[in-house]
């Protein structure tokens, strides 16, 4: 489980260079512009692993 607070919300060429940086990673061209993206900054505040 993560719980997390949100830090700032980027859109336009700001939301659109991170969302680039990521598909890149798995697509070998800039990701497709149809659809409007955002990209949410988040701060973990805690972070949980397993059962409990």
């Amino acid at each position: 489980m993560l719980t997390s607070d949100l830090r700032r919300v980027l859109d336009g060429d700001a939301g659109w260079e991170i969302v680039d940086r990521v598909a890149a990673k798995y697509i070998p061209v800039p990701y497709p512009r149809e659809d409007p993206r955002v990209v949410a900054v988040i701060e973990p505040t805690v972070q949980k692993v397993g059962m409990g």
